[in-house]
């Protein structure tokens, strides 16, 4: 079988991981001319003005909800450098590194690409990965096109890709409120995430905000 060109990454907070984002990783994993989809939690909350829940929980919460899914991997390569190396910008530079002959994607959620040209240094950024990402609902599909037009008039080169999908509207703050309300988390994570966050006590106190 011949090897796509392509290699897929998705960065988040997933704090925690829900069905909208692995609704989103599949729909990439079959559009995107590649074989797999790793997803990578980061350390950095960039604009999310909150502490995040332990490195570890997160990572065992993506490893359990891609567990049994082919095409979806997950990389803790974010999680075992310093901070100061765990910008986008870093990380998509060890991954040019790694894979210097494939193209690379970048898998984002909807509401990051509004910010996407406040992250450290947004030229390497766009000249080193097509950025990829879906949106919830046809009222947000005429914002992401214009905000996509608009970094490609900033920035030229720069690569952007919207996703022919509708990810469920669901939100990790809204999971978070959920547990602390005791709330059924049904439809919103994997079972086994779910089991975990209960498992585990995660969630129970209110979100600690950073300066």
């Amino acid at each position: 079988m011949e090897q796509k060109k392509g290699k897929a990454f998705f960065g988040g907070s997933f704090d925690p991981v829900h069905w909208g984002h692995i609704v989103m990783a599949r729909a990439a994993l079959k559009e995107l001319p590649v074989d797999e989809m790793t997803l990578i939690p980061t350390r950095l909350t960039g604009y999310k003005k909150r502490k995040l829940t332990e490195d570890r929980d997160r990572l065992r919460m993506l490893e359990l909800a891609v567990k049994g899914t082919p095409g979806l991997s997950v990389s803790d390569m974010e999680l075992t450098v310093p901070v100061e190396q765990n910008y986008t910008y870093c990380t998509l530079e060890r991954l040019k590194e790694r894979y210097p002959d494939r193209e690379i994607f970048f898998l984002i959620g909807g509401d990051s690409l509004a910010y996407l040209d406040q992250w450290r240094e947004p030229e390497k950024l766009f000249r080193l990965a097509t950025f990829v990402t879906a949106v919830r609902g046809d009222v947000d599909i005429p914002r992401a096109k214009e905000l996509m037009k608009k970094y490609e008039k900033e920035f030229p080169g720069a690569r952007l890709q919207l996703l022919r999908t509708d990810p469920p509207d669901i939100s990790s703050t809204e999971i978070r409120m959920a547990v602390r309300e005791g709330k059924t988390l049904k439809g919103l994570v994997p079972y086994s995430v779910g089991q975990y966050i209960r498992r585990h006590g995660l969630y129970l106190e209110p979100d600690e905000r950073t300066e």
